[in-house]
């Protein structure tokens, strides 16, 4: 890169119709994998409470659409849009002096309220995807698919909203769920977890190299093993009872986990879920938190390669990515370790 080239990263912030960036000084705009909904912090100046705390106060669930943008950043004239998406603020809070106002959102969910409505319902011979789809559709959204499907011969919704409802069962299924720019999508986590890396963070290399490494912390979580797991669940519509079990030939001795409150349809799925649980159980939590120099690729819900790490080296899933602009463009990840 010429030496005459300063690598730029700016933030345009449209709310109701302008753009307010002039007056923010920190934005961070956090991407999340799934469960949760993606983030955005922002604070604006306000020195004399002149301009923000009038007629243009913010109130809950005003608009607000960031776009970050990265010039020259590793050659000249290269230039890379992130956008963030649209995000519901939340009452704002004021300090100071000198006056300022912070303000956070989350991501947009829907133009009503009713996802958030306790229903009950009920469906007979459904599938999962069917149920996704109709949660989807009721409250406005697309559904993006990539889950792990699952038939029911009945399913209940009491008293329970839909987004809650859907990620219960969901889970059950292993998957997980996540709302982004008017779009339902289910995943399969494992599928998520098995994807093949998008970026490799070297902690020897330069940002010259490729993505290069500010800053990292790692903690491991061991736990007590089990020897085998045993599922059971009674359908009382039916009056089935399942039952699937599965011994871990890794651990030579331990305790039994036992499973009864996760809905399953034949005892095939019964001891699918018991291996699952058992394996998923079993392995030791590796968290790591990283920190690099900024990429506006980086997402939640991609895959990674840590290297030169010692025995925290290997494949992680990126669990969430906070992209911060201001003061040096920089992206805090946090990973879990998956192989």
């Amino acid at each position: 890169m010429d030496a005459k080239t300063a690598r730029s990263a700016t933030v345009v912030m449209l709310y109701k119709g302008e753009d307010i960036a002039a007056f923010c000084t920190s934005f961070s705009f956090t991407s999340k994998a799934y469960g949760e909904m993606d983030q955005v912090a922002i604070t604006l100046q306000d020195r004399d409470g002149r301009v923000w705390q009038g007629e243009r106060w913010p109130t809950r669930g005003d608009i607000l659409e960031p776009i970050l943008i990265v010039e020259d950043w590793r050659r000249n004239e290269d230039r890379h849009e992130l956008r963030c998406g649209a995000f519901e603020l939340d009452m704002p809070v004021v300090t100071g002096p000198p006056d300022t106002i912070e303000l956070n959102g989350s991501a947009k969910k829907t133009e009503t309220s009713a996802q958030a409505e306790k229903k009950t319902t009920g469906w007979e011979a459904v599938s999962l995807s069917q149920v996704a789809g109709d949660i989807a559709g009721r409250n406005g959204y697309s559904l993006d698919w990539r889950g792990k499907d699952r038939s029911y011969p009945r399913l209940d919704q009491k008293e329970e909203g839909d987004l809650a409802f859907l990620e219960r069962i969901a889970q059950e299924a292993g998957n997980g769920v996540k709302l982004h720019e008017g779009r339902l999508t289910v995943m399969d986590v494992a599928a998520m977890e098995n994807q093949a890396p998008a970026f490799v963070f070297n902690r020897l290399q330069s940002f010259a190299q490729g993505p290069a490494v500010v800053d990292y912390r790692f903690s491991s979580e061991l736990h007590d093993k089990y020897k085998s797991c045993r599922v059971i669940w009674q359908d009382t519509d039916l009056g089935e009872l399942y039952v699937g079990k599965f011994d871990d030939p890794k651990v030579p001795s331990g305790e039994v986990l036992k499973i009864s409150d996760k809905r399953v349809t034949s005892s095939g799925d019964a001891e699918k879920l018991a291996k699952e649980s058992l394996l998923a159980k079993n392995r030791p939590d590796i968290i790591a938190d990283l920190t690099i120099v900024g990429d506006t690729r980086v997402k939640g819900g991609l895959t990674c390669t840590l290297t030169e790490f010692g025995g925290f080296s290997g494949k992680y899933l990126i669990k969430s990515a906070e992209h911060s602009p201001f003061d040096g463009y920089k992206v805090k990840l946090s990973l879990q370790k998956v192989k």
